[in-house]
């Protein structure tokens, strides 16, 4: 089963986020979502399909189905790609991007 979300870990770190962040947006305990990180639970449905929807990645990425995670882009980020931003500039808008949705989720979970 280890290898059931071969990438988890590797999405979370590239955003530098804790496992407590994710477990939050998950509205679930860190120690549920370590067990996984390091394959010793399999998350349901809705937890894959939350997963897929923060990290922007396809669900046959998350599960280890398929290498390529790209999805098709909205017309925002679609803008990204054109030369109108920097590549620091992008990466700023991604790191707020991340911010904004993560307050939104705990926002929801919350309420």
């Amino acid at each position: 089963m280890a290898e059931y979300l071969p990438h988890l870990k590797e999405l979370r770190n590239a955003r530098n986020l804790a496992q407590k962040d994710i477990a939050d947006v998950l509205g679930i305990t860190v120690s549920a979502y370590s067990f996984y990180e390091n394959g010793k639970r399999e998350p349901n449905i809705t937890s894959l399909k939350k997963l897929a929807s923060f990290y922007n990645v396809t669900l046959d990425y998350l599960i280890g189905l398929d290498e390529d995670s790209r999805k098709v882009l909205t017309p925002v980020e679609y803008s990204f790609y054109e030369d109108s931003y920097t590549e620091e500039q992008i990466e700023r808008i991604r790191e707020y991007a991340e911010f904004v949705k993560i307050r939104s989720v705990k926002k929801e979970i919350e309420e």
